[in-house]
């Protein structure tokens, strides 16, 4: 089956409301695809989510960095304030949030 229709079958959101975290991994060698497969997907279906998160995670201070933006961009804290606390808040945010997301989490080498 065509990645992009696996993708589309198991990220959907539920037509019932019904929120729940969804997971999938695209896995392989460096070059193949997976980030604009990925891109792809997020910019067919935009109208699916009212959030959308893209993580750097190449190394431990990228992803923190990238939290800390997210935590700015929703308003949860202040611009220069600690990754860490950007972290903590988005975290919290996750949990509480009942907005319709997709994050991804790029590990570019």
């Amino acid at each position: 089956m065509e990645t992009r229709l696996k993708l589309r079958q198991r990220l959907a959101p539920r037509s019932n409301g019904e929120k729940v975290q969804k997971w999938y991994s695209l896995c392989g060698l460096g070059g193949v695809g997976k980030t604009q497969t990925a891109l792809n997907y997020v910019f067919e279906h935009m109208e699916d989510f009212q959030a959308v998160l893209w993580a750097h995670t190449d190394t431990r201070a990228k992803l923190l960095e990238s939290f800390a933006t997210f935590a700015v961009e929703l308003g949860l804290m202040e611009e220069g304030d600690s990754n860490l606390t950007g972290r903590d808040l988005l975290k919290r945010w996750f949990e509480d949030t009942s907005k319709t997301l997709a994050s991804y989490f790029d590990l570019a080498y």
